[in-house]
């Protein structure tokens, strides 16, 4: 069997290996299969001899559902072929040829029992055969024909797919296609149109809008009337979607999907063990539904499996990437089944002998998938046919198990293709070159950094791999697209703006290259206030932001949120409100109806009136400064969104300069039955309450009323006693001496005074105020004898 060790250092490869088997153990949870296989950290190590009598089939795929649903459902004991995951590294492709041109590999990712494991091998094994390399290159003489990107290519277009499958006598929707996007309203215009064109009696049916290239996955489709104002706000969205990715956009006729009572039925069951009541339970003219059929690619595919797609009837078309659900078409009558595998069978056919040239095989080592529904008629409608194994990944999910049709009918088919190819090359021993890091490994190696968070990394590899394939990036837009993600996860925006500043200079009317420049401009400003803000410049961070004419983009491209996040982190560190609350202003007016905009706004205001009250403090302007605290409409935001410290000590201020106590007191007896452990709303409302008081008899002094203010006075002792440790004393024994004087009574401020010379014998102060009291006691005495 030959030697095997596992090792687990910590080298440079070990981290991209780490991050391709984390791609495939969080693909693995995803198709619900983390109770089945595990994945083995570390490398194996292993003698080539062992997979002497093993054929492997090399794939150069990046980590996704369907790929890893495949690799799993690809071990089969029916014939001797496995599929094995290459596994580039940082240091090599992980790939050979010999002087024949035929692959080898020392470095992949294979499936054993229920263990997913990386392999490295003593010395590099043969491959049968390998997968995603792009057509006609040079690499292998057993590389796939040129046929095989000519009709890959063409599948990823539906309008093309469209016109084939018509002139081969197959169903297809009705529709056109448009190219030109400059004019969205003239786009519009031809949707109207169309409609209109439809014979009389599908007028009331809906037509569907969307982006020509598959590359959308789906997104960006919408289905509705023309007439409706929803279809018109989301058609305008999708064209410009459209524009922005460099793509034209097909209208065509929506069809009705025929109701099927078994699948009614099925759903039905499913919804009730879930606890749905049954009226909201929907009937079989309520559920939309689409088949998606997988047939091996060649002049007479040969079918491997299929599921039914399904969600309610409505504007959104039925997608198992949003909220469409997957079944086995065992539901539904097989009569249906069988005429709606035929009729894919057929399409494949007639693409393949399209695109088919003089010398190419009858068929390819490939498997493509065909969507398409039956109408109310019973007729079988095509709509598109998808390159690769998209469906193998829902049909995992269903069966909770790797797809045994893979291993029954795929497997024994790539077997059969690969042996026929590999008799034609012989099988003798030859001399060993590596392969350098190409396009490919490169790019399912970034792909599996990005997806395991390692974005740094991943964003140097693919400018790398930029930099020295130039020829694979001839899609600007797909290139604009990548440049974003990456720099919406590291905050580098600086090539990205400059590639698209180029494209701009050299197409000046190119509104998606405007689009994406505008973009990373808004990007790449900031970023550059956040690198100021974390290197403490929060001055310079406010006024490059705000003095930028970059708002409304930043608006544009990023979101309110985001827009109002960097206002509220300058504003929280500079404590300046007036600039973030113009701004907000403008936001609350563009969008009335908007809580997040109103309640930051009112934020912003309060604020921007703590910054004059602030103002009038330092000015020395106390009364000014108490009448904008206390009566401004942003008072009931402050103790909201300010922090309580700040707003005490404000407080404080303002009552020291005014000698006003009583709003001051009023506002933290309400803090303190909010929060009535907090104890520095405690200690200022003592105070402030202290303070209070002696405002009140003060009041009463200066109207005569001097009993009033007595009462007032000495209520209460623990107020006295705080306003004696807090305020001049001097001050609060005059008001004393001043009621007493008027009233007679000295009892209460001769005992105060007393006890005040006690605390402090030496004090001039209290020794003349004690002696005054004194003698107006002893005078009261006398006259009431």
């Amino acid at each position: 069997m030959g030697m095997e060790s596992v090792t687990s250092g910590k080298s440079r490869e070990d981290v991209v290996v780490s991050a391709q088997l984390h791609g495939i153990g969080r693909e693995i949870g995803h198709l619900g299969l983390n109770h089945v296989y595990t994945t083995q950290p570390g490398t194996t190590i292993r003698s080539a001899s062992f997979y002497r009598d093993r054929k492997l089939f090399g794939a150069v795929d990046p980590i996704f559902g369907n790929s890893v649903a495949l690799l799993l459902a690809s071990q089969t004991q029916e014939v001797p072929l496995r599929r094995v995951l290459v596994a580039p590294t940082q240091d090599g492709s992980g790939l050979f040829k010999d002087n024949r041109g035929r692959p080898h590999t020392d470095s992949f990712i294979e499936v054993e029992g229920q263990t997913v494991r990386h392999v490295r091998t003593t010395q590099p094994v043969e491959l049968a055969g390998v997968y995603g390399y792009e057509p006609g290159r040079p690499e292998f003489e057993l590389a796939e024909p040129d046929i095989t990107g000519r009709f890959a290519r063409v599948t990823n277009h539906k309008d093309q797919i469209k016109q084939i499958l018509a002139a081969a006598g197959i169903n297809v929707p009705r529709g056109i296609h448009i190219t030109d996007l400059t004019d969205t309203d003239t786009v519009l215009d031809q949707c109207r149109t169309f409609h209109q064109d439809l014979a009389e009696g599908d007028r009331q049916r809906d037509i569907v809008l969307k982006p020509e290239s598959e590359t959308t996955h789906g997104d960006h489709v919408v289905m509705g009337n023309p007439g409706d104002g929803a279809f018109i706000d989301s058609a305008r969205e999708t064209v410009r979607q459209a524009r922005k990715m460099g793509l034209s956009v097909i209208v065509e006729e929506r069809i009705d999907s025929a109701p099927q009572p078994g699948l009614a039925e099925y759903n039905k069951q499913l919804c009730l063990a879930a606890g749905t009541p049954e009226d909201r339970i929907p009937t079989a003219n309520e559920l939309d539904l689409s088949f998606r059929v997988l047939f091996t690619v060649g002049e007479d595919p040969i079918f491997i499996d299929d599921e039914l797609r399904y969600d309610n009837k409505g504007k959104i078309p039925v997608n198992v990437g949003k909220s469409a659900a997957v079944v086995r078409t065992d539901v539904i009558d097989p009569g249906e089944v069988t005429k709606v595998r035929e009729t894919v069978k057929q399409s494949i056919a007639a693409v393949y002998r399209h695109v088919k040239e003089i010398g190419d095989p009858e068929a390819l080592p490939e498997m493509v998938g065909g969507d398409c529904t039956i109408d109310r008629d019973g007729k079988v409608y095509v709509w598109e046919l998808q390159w690769g194994p998209s469906g193998v990944g829902s049909l995992t999910k269903i069966d909770k198990e790797p797809t045994t049709s893979i291993g029954r009918v795929f497997v024994p088919y790539l077997e059969a293709i690969l042996a026929s190819r590999q008799a034609q090359s012989g099988h003798e021993e030859a001399a060993l070159s590596q392969i350098p890091h190409t396009f490919e490994t490169k790019d399912a190696l970034f792909f599996e950094l990005y997806d395991s968070g390692r974005f740094r990394e991943a964003e140097i590899l693919w400018w790398a791999n930029f930099d020295l394939h130039p020829t694979k990036f001839t899609n600007e837009t797909k290139n604009l697209s990548f440049m974003d993600i990456l720099a919406e996860q590291t905050g580098h925006y600086q090539r990205a703006l400059e590639y698209a500043t180029a494209l701009v200079n050299d197409e000046p009317g190119n509104e998606g290259y405007q689009e994406y420049k505008s973009k990373f401009e808004a990007g790449k400003k900031l970023s550059e206030i956040d690198k100021l803000m974390a290197a403490g410049e929060h001055a310079k961070a406010h006024d490059e932001f705000y003095h930028s004419d970059l708002l409304p983009d930043i608006w544009e491209h990023f979101g309110g949120e985001k827009l109002i996040e960097t206002m509220e982190s300058i504003a929280i560190e500079t404590g300046w409100y007036l600039a973030p609350s113009e701004v907000t202003a403008q936001l609350v007016e563009q969008e009335p109806e908007n809580e997040t905009f109103q309640r930051v706004h009112r934020k912003f205001e309060a604020g921007v009136t703590l910054n004059r009250v602030m103002e009038h403090l330092n000015d020395e302007e106390y009364a000014q400064a108490h009448e904008l605290f206390y009566y401004s409409d942003s008072f009931s935001s402050f103790f909201e969104d300010f922090d309580d410290e700040i707003l005490v000590t404000t407080m404080e201020d303002i009552a020291r300069g005014t000698g006003f106590y009583i709003a001051a007191s009023e506002v933290t007896a309400q803090l303190i039955e909010q929060e009535p452990g907090n104890e520095n709303f405690q200690r200022v409302h003592r105070k402030f309450e202290a303070g209070a008081a002696l405002q009140h008899v003060g009041d009463h002094i200066e109207d005569g009323e001097y009993t009033a203010a007595h009462d007032r006075l000495y209520a209460s002792q623990a107020v006295l006693e705080t306003a004696f440790t807090t305020f001049d004393n001097e001050q609060i024994l005059g008001m004393m001496a001043t009621i007493a004087g008027h009233t007679g009574e000295y009892r209460l401020p001769l005992n105060i005074a007393q006890q005040l010379v006690r605390w402090d014998s030496d004090n001039t102060t209290y020794q003349r105020f004690l002696t005054e009291f004194q003698k107006g006691f002893d005078i009261a005495a006398i006259n009431a004898r």
